[in-house]
């Protein structure tokens, strides 16, 4: 399945954050639009990175979205087969619990297996 790696820095003299990397492989069939949840230990948290690429080259979009239903796109990749972006985005969970929430959609009428690799900032 996937992978979580925390990583403690300091800032300042009392503070800190936590850097999380969620790493998952995902399947989607063709034309397929699904959503994927990561419980991340806070309901605010900032997004720094986004990688993403599928098995076999085809077209996908990623968006990192605020809530389950109806969620605000924090986030949206462009239609490709591979990317990455410095997202620095900041997201506040409007569901109230401490969710990443990813929804991914296979742009290609056949089945694909999109690699997530996403980095996150956590205040605490």
């Amino acid at each position: 399945m996937g992978t979580s790696m925390i990583v403690n820095r300091a800032r300042g003299s009392d503070s800190g954050y936590i850097l999380r990397e969620i790493t998952q492989d995902v399947t989607l069939l063709s034309g397929e639009k699904k959503i994927v949840s990561f419980d991340v230990g806070a309901n605010e948290y900032e997004v720094k990175t986004v990688w993403h690429k599928s098995n076999n080259a085809a077209m996908h979009t990623v968006a990192i979205k605020d809530a389950f239903l109806n969620g605000f796109a924090c986030y949206t990749s462009l239609k490709e087969a591979e990317g990455y972006d410095i997202a620095a985005v900041p997201v506040i969970n409007k569901d109230g619990n401490n969710q990443l929430y990813v929804e991914l959609e296979n742009n290609e009428q056949r089945v694909t297996t999109i690699q997530l690799r996403i980095q996150l900032q956590i205040w605490r």
